[in-house]
């Protein structure tokens, strides 16, 4: 059986405090509360972890695989940012591990 858990980035620092618009400190205790929180609650063995081409994805995805002690792929998937099309095909973790 496969699990699939979302989880949404936290909250980036706006345009005016940083144009890159990183995730805040608050915003980084958050995502390793929850990545505790599955670890203790699920027991997660992640295999991979997706994430979208904005930093604060890609700093969301990298504090998750840390705080779970995973040491998973992180994937930058162009199809995860808002409004992109689910219709799209994704390469599973083992054909991009592939390539």
């Amino acid at each position: 059986m496969v699990n699939l858990f979302l989880v949404q980035h936290g909250p980036a620092l706006s345009k005016n405090e940083d144009p890159g618009r990183p995730l805040s400190n608050t915003a980084i205790e958050a995502v390793q509360k929850i990545g505790k929180f599955l670890m203790s609650s699920f027991q997660v063995k992640s295999e991979v972890i997706y994430h979208s081409p904005k930093l604060h994805a890609k700093q969301t995805a990298t504090t998750l695989n840390r705080t779970m002690n995973v040491a998973v792929p992180l994937i930058e998937s162009p199809y995860l940012n808002p409004m992109d099309d689910i219709n799209r095909r994704q390469l599973t973790a083992t054909e991009y591990i592939k390539r």
